[in-house]
């Protein structure tokens, strides 16, 4: 009777430990649902932000064309083209803004050719 006893209460130990670990996988499968549910979140607002860039910035090439083809000023060209500069390099920008908005975004150091970046800060 003892030995049945105790092989009855080894057999219940194992039952619970066996839901303890399913509980914990549950938990964490549960939290990673959560965290990839965040991360797509965050894209969506990245992307959000990105699209409300670009139809600006297509508008303002519009609407410079349209003063180039009313008025025929080569400067309203050369806006129009650093505009659409813009928007390509916000294009470019696209995965640091999703790890900014996700939290992930990490800083680093790069060397730059200052005349370089200064010049695309003014073009566009």
């Amino acid at each position: 009777l003892i030995v049945f006893v105790v092989g009855v209460s080894l057999a219940r130990l194992r039952s619970v430990a066996m839901c303890k670990q399913n509980e914990t996988l549950c938990d964490q499968i549960r939290e990673a649902a959560l965290r990839e549910v965040e991360f797509l979140r965050a894209i969506q607002k990245a992307d959000n932000v990105l699209n409300h860039i670009l139809k600006n910035t297509m508008a303002d090439v519009s609407g410079c064309i349209d003063l180039f083809m009313a008025a025929q000023s080569l400067d309203m060209l050369i806006q129009a083209q650093d505009t659409l500069f813009r928007g390509m390099w916000w294009c470019k920008l696209r995965q640091a803004m999703q790890s900014m908005v996700s939290g992930d975004y990490v800083s680093t150091d790069t060397a730059v050719n200052i005349h370089e970046f200064a010049e695309s800060l003014v073009r566009g």
